[in-house]
């Protein structure tokens, strides 16, 4: 979604904005519908709505606008070109006709270090030179784009955060039951995450290439909406187990937050957070900027997806081993490292390496995650627990790192 945005024409600071606002949102609902679903019990139709209508939003994003982009006056020739100045809008198009126009004809006697051409700077606007040596920006109106994409994403958002803190307790409750694991269930979902999202790369790139003239990243969307349509099945079928109404949900809230222990595993859950954030809108921004291609993006998440499924294989022998604390001190070094390696990242294609330490950021983080604030939940309140450690990690300290 970052690369999509900017190349709408949104710049990086836009794109930070857009991408946090999400977090925001999540910070401020996701504990809210974590309480009203517990109160009333509502678990099944509140996943129905928060996947149905926010998967509609996202996809609905490809038909986005992008930003205007409207060249400025900057004199080239007097005579060669006023036959396409006058006959044609100032177009970006136009002025590389001219551009090549000039080249042809050696209208101006000008050396490559000063010649007439685009470079694109660090706002992702793009600058004409002229033969004078001066610079000049063209005018970019992405009002209309930005506004809506802060409409799709923030409203997706607003209704999705209810999603996967409903489904986590959940699973964990019904593993209890039936003496399953969760770890291992959770692992299926990185699995097709990875799956599908190096599949997502190659169909960028590749339509692309056939298809010059189209929207390159339709592939991906298509494949979004299609898959998650999928997962309604699942969540019709599922027999959720029985809730019984917590009393106090405020009260009950209140006294976790008095908790010591608790409060540094809330601190442990936004650090965490806080470095998926930066990867997660950041880095194929840079990837890009290094010339890495849309599959390399779709690999790296392939090698991300792929350890956390591993280590999410193995995580249950893992906290047992180790205890919860002791593993999120070992999340937090990990993330650590992984921001160091990536600032001295010169070649693109070592992300996938780098992207292995996902697997104990991620892969040992959630499962452990999960499986504590169950264990501290009151009864009857998983999902409002859930959803404050999920507001925490994807609300709080996604937003940091974007504003």
């Amino acid at each position: 979604m970052p690369v999509f945005m900017t190349d709408l024409g949104l710049s990086t600071f836009q794109t930070g904005i857009a991408r946090g606002a999400e977090p925001l949102l999540h910070l401020l609902v996701g504990p809210i519908w974590g309480a009203i679903s517990d109160r009333f019990s509502r678990h099944k139709t509140i996943m129905f709505i928060s996947l149905i209508i926010p998967v509609i939003l996202y996809f609905s994003a490809q038909f986005v606008p992008p930003a205007k982009v409207t060249m400025p006056w900057v004199p080239i020739n007097k005579s060669d070109v006023t036959e396409i100045l006058l006959s044609r809008k100032h177009s970006d198009t136009n002025w590389q006709q001219l551009y090549h126009h000039q080249q042809q004809n050696n209208a101006l006697n000008i050396n490559s270090s000063t010649s007439a051409g685009f470079h694109k700077s660090e706002d992702n606007h793009e600058t004409l030179a002229s033969h004078t040596g001066a610079p000049v920006k063209q005018k970019t109106d992405s009002t209309l784009t930005f506004l809506l994409m802060i409409l799709l994403i923030g409203g997706a958002r607003l209704l999705h955060s209810p999603f996967i803190p409903i489904l986590d307790s959940t699973v964990v409750r019904m593993t209890k039951e039936h003496q399953g694991d969760y770890g291992r269930q959770r692992m299926f979902a990185a699995i097709g995450f990875g799956t599908f999202s190096v599949l997502s790369g190659a169909a960028i790139d590749t339509f692309a290439k056939h298809y010059p003239n189209w929207n390159k990243y339709t592939p991906a969307f298509y494949l979004f909406i299609g898959l998650l349509s999928f997962v309604l099945i699942p969540i019709a079928v599922m027999k959720f187990p029985a809730h019984r109404r917590p009393r106090a949900i405020y009260s009950n809230i209140g006294a976790l937050f008095c908790k010591i222990e608790f409060l540094a595993f809330l601190l442990a859950a936004f650090t965490s957070g806080f470095s998926l954030g930066a990867i997660n809108t950041f880095l194929f921004i840079f990837v890009d900027e290094l010339g890495g291609p849309h599959v390399l993006m779709g690999f790296n998440i392939t090698i991300c997806a792929g350890s956390a499924a591993v280590c999410m294989y193995f995580s249950s022998k893992m906290i047992q081993k180790l205890g919860h604390k002791n593993i999120l001190n070992i999340v937090v070094f990990c993330c650590a490292l992984r921001h160091i390696l990536y600032s001295v990242l010169r070649n693109p294609w070592f992300v996938a390496p780098i992207g292995t330490l996902h697997g104990i950021c991620f892969g040992f983080f959630w499962p452990t995650c999960t499986s504590y604030v169950n264990v501290i939940a009151p009864t009857g309140m998983e999902a409002s627990v859930q959803s404050i450690a999920h507001s925490t990690y994807f609300g709080l300290g996604k937003f940091m790192c974007t504003n």
